[in-house]
């Protein structure tokens, strides 16, 4: 898995990238963007709810690093290796309890 931007839309809506590509949410409308293409979803190109940005997901081996961009790393995301949401601290990344992850 790389690092996503996960989205909330309608069920089984086709989100598209102003490339072209597509994206199809899942039955409960949830679809996982490559970050890559996730800053440049267009609204969804099937009626039906709106297009919400639900936040970053990925795999430990995925976690943004701070690149100099403002914003950045998020404030939060998905660990899929660790199945919880994490926390940047600044310096580092923390669970829910605080206990470095």
């Amino acid at each position: 898995m790389t690092l996503s931007v996960r989205f909330s839309t309608s069920p089984n809506a086709v989100l598209q990238h102003s490339s072209g590509r597509t994206y199809t949410a899942n039955s409960s409308g949830i679809c996982d963007v490559p970050y890559t293409d996730g800053q440049s979803i267009n609204s969804p190109s099937t009626a039906g709810a709106p297009l919400r940005m639900l936040g970053f997901v990925g795999a430990t081996s995925d976690r943004p690093v701070p690149n100099g961009a403002t914003n950045w790393p998020p404030a939060s995301m998905l660990d899929t290796t660790l199945s919880k949401q994490i926390y940047w601290t600044g310096s580092g990344w923390v669970d829910a309890t605080g206990a470095a992850v």
